[in-house]
């Protein structure tokens, strides 16, 4: 009976406290707070960013100094870098979103949040350098499932309109291509025009 009584005790304690402990945060609560102080640097001279020749491995970069220098470099150091940070999207979208979350709405070079900026650039390398994959297609769409709100959530509706458009304006210039390479055919039938070169 003694332990019969032990037992029942140690219930009624073992019961009580996880009736005290705390619950989980919901995807309300779990969203970063806003601070007015800095969390992560946008200033290129804060990274030692150089735009020459010579520093262009930008495999190396840590993932904000690789954002950071996204944001500032012009023709052909922007486009091994935005590469770069869609492939890494593309590798580990919940690490780049969490990351871009933390951005906030911080603006660098323009009207546009930084975040949504990157995560615009994610789109149109997909549409416009790969064809649109069905692999980003799946990721927005698993995710936005993960995130239905908060910043993340946001970031991914935002990325799924911008991928919505950037695939019909491809289907547009293809359309007009095509037209265009029809009638310089009909007018130029002993001529070949290569398919899909514009």
């Amino acid at each position: 009976m003694r332990r019969f009584l032990c037992g029942l005790l140690a219930a009624a304690l073992l019961l009580s406290l996880c009736a005290c402990a705390p619950e989980a945060p919901s995807q309300q609560e779990n969203d970063y707070e806003s601070v007015d102080w800095l969390v992560i640097s946008l200033d290129p001279e804060d990274y030692g960013i150089v735009y020459d020749i010579d520093h262009m491995n930008v495999r190396d970069f840590p993932l904000a100094k690789l954002c950071v220098y996204c944001l500032y470099a012009d023709g052909a150091y922007a486009e091994g870098a935005h590469d770069e940070f869609y492939r890494r999207f593309m590798e580990a979208p919940n690490t780049v979103l969490s990351f871009l979350a933390l951005l906030g709405n911080r603006t660098a070079r323009g009207e546009y949040p930084v975040a949504e900026e990157l995560c615009r650039q994610v789109v149109l390398a997909d549409v416009f350098w790969y064809d649109g994959t069905e692999e980003l297609t799946a990721i927005l769409k698993r995710y936005q499932e993960i995130y239905p709100q908060g910043r993340q959530g946001e970031l991914l509706e935002l990325m799924q309109t911008e991928l919505a458009a950037a695939l019909e304006q491809q289907a547009e210039e293809q359309a007009e291509w095509e037209a265009f390479a029809r009638e310089y055919q009909a007018e130029n039938p002993q001529q070949h025009i290569i398919e899909g070169e514009s």
